[in-house]
């Protein structure tokens, strides 16, 4: 299938070639990409909104100590994921795909239902963000690429768990049982390094006497980390929504450079009024 929009997108504002939704092609073809592919495009995705996710171990210590703060910043990160950018479409497939696949060995978890719904929700909100950049068959294509990426998740649920992975190369990420994604910085690294020195022990993967060092070396306490992990949550959103911010007056103010009359739905997105994620209406 050709984008034709996308690269309309992409050939009239510079420096816009994600638009041109390479990343996200693999999950429109007749079979599930291998782990490699989402492996690839879940790094470059978290490395391009500075973000990481938590690891199991600190995941498990989250549901120790704060199952409902865990909740809300499972929720977050969810929010941060329907941010219409192509981006973001692309790191929410992946990572479904990687939590798919590593549910042969944990079994199924919340973070597969919620990257699953997700994966539907984040299609329409970057529909919806490509209709506020008023572009005339932004509908119609854009209802095709939910199409396309309906197809896409359906392989990814079916057949991703038996996804290969190549000999040598590194595993995908871990996926605990939610997703938490986490500004990167100097202290969220810390505060990750603490929580997950302390659900080692919790998984009873290590005996204490083997991760003080990593749990006393962060110079946080308990409550400081979990402290750090949850503003750390709120700043990928912030984030996000800045990126998208960012992106929408860029490409309003390139293409009303080319457009010789007034369109409405384009002087609502330079406008301001259409700053946040838009998620799917029932």
């Amino acid at each position: 299938m050709k984008f034709n929009l996308f690269e309309r997108v992409a050939s009239r504002a510079p420096e816009s070639s994600k638009w041109l939704l390479n990343d996200i092609s693999p999950y429109l073809g007749d079979v599930c990409p291998q782990i490699e592919v989402s492996r690839k495009v879940v790094n470059d995705g978290l490395s391009e909104i500075g973000a990481f996710a938590l690891s199991v171990p600190a995941v498990a210590a989250l549901f120790l100590l704060d199952q409902s703060g865990l909740g809300d910043a499972a929720a977050a990160t969810v929010f941060s994921l329907l941010t219409p950018l192509p981006q973001c479409l692309a790191l929410t497939l992946g990572l479904y795909h990687i939590a798919v696949w590593h549910s042969a060995h944990h079994g199924y978890t919340p973070a597969v239902g919620d990257l699953s719904d997700a994966c539907a929700d984040a299609a329409c909100s970057f529909r919806n963000g490509l209709i506020s950049l008023g572009l005339d068959d932004a509908e119609e294509l854009g209802g095709q690429l939910i199409s396309e990426l309906r197809r896409g998740c359906y392989l990814i649920s079916s057949e991703g768990v038996r996804s290969m992975r190549s000999p040598g190369l590194p595993p995908p990420i871990e996926i605990g049982i939610r997703l938490v994604l986490v500004e990167d910085t100097t202290r969220t690294r810390q505060a990750a390094k603490h929580l997950d020195a302390l659900g080692q022990i919790v998984l009873e993967r290590a005996y204490p006497y083997q991760v003080q060092d990593a749990f006393y070396s962060s110079g946080l306490t308990t409550t400081e980390a979990i402290d750090a992990i949850f503003v750390g949550c709120g700043d990928v959103v912030g984030r996000t929504t800045s990126m998208w911010d960012d992106e929408l007056n860029r490409l309003s103010s390139a293409l009303a450079s080319r457009t010789p009359e007034s369109n409405p739905r384009l002087d609502v997105a330079k406008s301001g009024q259409v700053n946040q994620p838009v998620f799917a209406r029932p």
